[in-house]
């Protein structure tokens, strides 16, 4: 089974959020606004939480229960864990005039989402002077992509053989990035290495796709019979798609 973490990755932007005209809060009752969404940047393939921040002007507001609807596709939007099937505000689900307040939307971007932004309407039920109003605002937030590290090497020895023996041996990697695709190493020494299938290079053990946090291995097969007692420091040079890693291992042969 694939284990795959996500990690959340961010730089706190400033994002538009842009009021559509709709029969929410006339007469005696406040009327509800975006004062403006403070959201972190949304990087391409993770989540993270962003806030958007209310106020209620001209009278108070009760009952603010608001839902997301993504317009970006591959985006997921989900609520806190307290409110579940809905999103409210911080402090209670209610707005004194002139009061301000924040509701929380979690964002789940997937490696496919296209574009420069996250686009979602905000769905506000509310209660206006005694009355049942509606409201509709759409966010806008900053989609980025990962410029990070994609890979790590966790491996740095291979452990010993024997003079005369021939074994499998691992070296073990761990995603960084969100995914990453098509990773491929080509391992060079002073003893003999076979790549599986005796071709070029050797790939990824489960499959072609690292997810953050996610461990996986490439094997190559280590031929000892001529080789002379001693430490050798093998050279794993590896590639995906993306960019490169170069990296080593030691391997002990003993007599």
């Amino acid at each position: 089974m694939r284990k795959t973490l996500r990690r959340a990755f961010g730089v706190a932007m400033l994002a538009t959020a842009l009021m559509v005209p709709a029969p929410a809060a006339m007469a005696k009752g406040g009327v509800l606004n975006v004062v403006k969404a403070d959201l972190a940047s949304v990087i391409k393939g993770t989540d993270g939480w962003v806030a958007v921040t209310f106020t209620a002007d001209g009278g108070d507001i009760e009952n603010i229960r608001m839902t997301a609807d993504p317009k970006t596709k591959g985006v997921t939007i989900t609520y806190p864990t307290n409110t579940g099937d809905h999103s409210s505000l911080m402090q209670n689900d209610s707005l004194m005039a002139g009061e301000i307040d924040y509701a929380a939307f979690k964002l789940e971007t997937g490696t496919d989402v296209n574009g420069n932004s996250v686009n979602f309407t905000i769905n506000v039920t509310m209660t206006v002077d005694g009355k049942a109003e509606t409201a509709k605002f759409e966010v806008k937030a900053p989609l980025a992509a990962y410029t990070g590290g994609q890979v790590e090497q966790v491996t740095d020895s291979v452990g010993s053989i024997a003079v005369g023996e021939a074994r499998w041996v691992d070296v073990a990697f761990v995603g960084v990035a969100p995914v990453t695709l098509d990773l491929a190493a080509v391992v060079t020494g002073d003893v003999t290495i076979i790549h599986p299938g005796e071709r070029a290079s050797t790939s990824l053990h489960h499959d072609a796709q690292l997810d953050a946090n996610e461990t996986d291995v490439v094997r190559f097969y280590v031929d000892a019979t001529d080789a002379v007692p001693g430490t050798y420091v093998l050279q794993v040079n590896t590639t995906y798609d993306g960019g490169s890693l170069a990296g080593t291992v030691t391997l002990d042969v003993t007599p």
